[in-house]
Parts: C-alpha cells; sequence; structure tokens
C-alpha cells in the first residue's frame, strides 16, 4: 500500500474515531425520564462508628449497604440492557427526580438517622435517655398531596387520627387502619405554635399516606455515652439498624459471631425497624463483600425470600429481635425474630 493510501485510511479511521466520541458525548448530555440504581458499596460500620469507650475488636463485621442512583441519560439507559445489575426507576416513582448521594433530603434523613441509632443502641444496652420532644418533620410535599396550602416544610407533626406520632413508622401504622374516604384529625407545630387540621389521605403506590415525605425527628439532653458516626458520602436513613447493631457491638451488649453480616432498615428511637428502598440492590451489594447475613426488615421478608444471593436471610422487626437472632447464632442456637 502506498503512503498515500496509508495517510487516507488512518485520516478515515480518526474521523470515524470522532464521529464515535462525539456521538457518545452527545448521549451522555440526553437526559431520560429515568434513574439509574446499581449495587452501591457495602461499607465497614467500625471504619464509621466510633463509640467512647468502645472495643472495635469485639467479633462481629457489620456492613450498611447502599446504593448509587443519578439522572439516566441515553448512554445509561443503554447500559442498563447490558448490565444485570443495573435498573432503570422513572422519576415519577422518586417524586419527580433522582435523589443523588448529596440530595438535601438525604443528607437531613441521614443526620435524624445517626440520632435515632444512637439513642436506640443506647436505651437497649441499658441506659435512659428522656425524649424531651419527638415527631415527624415535613421533609417535602409531594406533587399529588392534598395537603398543599394546610401543612408546609419544616411542621411537626405530633398526632394523627388522635395518637401520638413518635416516628414515620408508627405514623405509617396509624393511617394503614385510617379509612381512606375520611379526613385524618392532624396535630402539628410551627414556629413554637400548634394547629389542628383535617386532611385529606392519598393512595400512594398502595400505601395511605398525607402527601409528605417524612424525616424522624427526636429531642433530647447530651447522650451519656459520645458516639461519633462519620459516614461522609453516604446518605439516606436506611442505615440505621447497622448503626445501632454496631454502638451494641463495641459496648459489648451482645455477643455477636463473628461473620460478616449486612443488612439494611431505618430505625426509630424506640428500636423499630423500617422498611427501605432497594433491598436487591443492596443485597447484591452484600454478596460482592462476602457477607454471610443479610437482616432485612421483617415486611419485606416475604418479597426477597428466595432472592438471597447465596445469603442467609433474617426478617427483624425491631433492634430488640434483631440482637436475640445474632445473639443465637453466636450460642449456636436458634431463635424465631
Amino acid at each position: 500500500m502506498s503512503a498515500s493510501r496509508r495517510s487516507l485510511s488512518l485520516k478515515r479511521i480518526l474521523k470515524a474515531l470522532l464521529v464515535f466520541v462525539i456521538a457518545l458525548i452527545i448521549l451522555w448530555f440526553i437526559p431520560t425520564p429515568y434513574c439509574l440504581r446499581a449495587p452501591g458499596e457495602a461499607v465497614e460500620a467500625d471504619n464509621i462508628v466510633a463509640v467512647e469507650g468502645g472495643d472495635k475488636s469485639a467479633p462481629g463485621k457489620f456492613y450498611l449497604t447502599t446504593i448509587f442512583q443519578q439522572q439516566a441519560n441515553v448512554l445509561l439507559t443503554l447500559g442498563a440492557s447490558v448490565f444485570p445489575d443495573w435498573e432503570l426507576v422513572p422519576q415519577s416513582k422518586t417524586g419527580g427526580k433522582c435523589l443523588s448521594t448529596y440530595d438535601r433530603e438525604m443528607k437531613e434523613q441521614m443526620a435524624e438517622s445517626k440520632i435515632m441509632a444512637s439513642i436506640a443502641a443506647l436505651k437497649y444496652s441499658g441506659y435512659k435517655i428522656p425524649i424531651k420532644r419527638e415527631g415527624v418533620i415535613v421533609m417535602s410535599l409531594l406533587p399529588e398531596s392534598k395537603s398543599k396550602g394546610i401543612i408546609q416544610r419544616g411542621d411537626l407533626v405530633i398526632f394523627a387520627g388522635g395518637k401520638k406520632v413518635h416516628s414515620s413508622e408508627g405514623l405509617a401504622s396509624i393511617l394503614k387502619d385510617w379509612p381512606e374516604d375520611k379526613k385524618i384529625p392532624v396535630i402539628f407545630e410551627r414556629e413554637k405554635s400548634a394547629f389542628k387540621r383535617h386532611i385529606e389521605l392519598i393512595n400512594y403506590h398502595g400505601r395511605k399516606i398525607i402527601g409528605f415525605r417524612p424525616l424522624n425527628y427526636v429531642e433530647v439532653d447530651k447522650l451519656p455515652v459520645k458516639i461519633d458516626i462519620k459516614t461522609h458520602f453516604i446518605n439516606g436513613s436506611s442505615a440505621g439498624l447497622i448503626f445501632s447493631l454496631e454502638i451494641i457491638r463495641q459496648l459489648k451488649g451482645v455477643k455477636f459471631k463473628d461473620e460478616k453480616i449486612a443488612g439494611s432498615g431505618t430505625i426509630d428511637a424506640q428500636g423499630n425497624v423500617g422498611e427501605v428502598e432497594g433491598i436487591d440492590l443492596k443485597l447484591k451489594g452484600a454478596r460482592n463483600v462476602g457477607a454471610k447475613i443479610f437482616l432485612i426488615p421483617e415486611g419485606q421478608y416475604k418479597e426477597y425470600k428466595d432472592k438471597t444471593y447465596g445469603m442467609k436471610l433474617i426478617p427483624v422487626k425491631n433492634l430488640s429481635s434483631a440482637c436475640r437472632v445474632l445473639s443465637a447464632r453466636y450460642s449456636g442456637k436458634n431463635a424465631a425474630p
């Protein structure tokens, strides 16, 4: 081949490569109405949680599981058909947006989750924690909410249907039993004043809700033990259960078997475990670090009991049931959650 032909062939290859790169760049910047979710990192809890006077060398290794999530462009949407661990979620199911790791609401959830986990763990370990004030904060209203103009961001819901609201899990339980066609009386605080209003419920993916994103809130005096939880890039409320168990492990309140234990679940100040999103992706993340056990909220066990990825799934209702089952594993006994 002559030098001129080789030069022409090289130019054609470079031109094709340039067109290909430009096409990839264009596809990267074209958004879609989907969020891309994939298994995130499974993080060792003892690298995050530090308890004053605690023993990090105590047996047991807990892992909190995470999800990678971002706005899906055309290129990532195509990639989801190639990579089995990737999934696309319509933004309509995420409140019309993709909640990124650094989203304001997710940061607020993580900050409150640390407090809830610390209180629950210390109470389980025998400490007295007087609660001064508690309820559920309105983080934001959903587009379809019937409560617009009644409640707003920052309001603290303290009663619903005549019952005290301790947490979002407790509020969900109250709403579950409330007639869908009947407005529910709600008492909330705003700027040190209390208001009572009757609000129409909505059906949101099969659940009766008031129509806002909740954030558990609890106010206490200084905790009797200093607990430092540094999550850095991790946000959201789903690590609450693992935080509590790690605190208990370091306090040596329960003897755990020396094995890798992963899990996911919110927690409130009473130690109740709440449901979370993305269990399937978190199971895959736990599998990737070789976890043997995965703790799952009791209400979600039935859906995932046949999708274990080689791990033993243990359903837990609260912190006490989780500790009871894990303590039984240490002693070689079987215990129902």
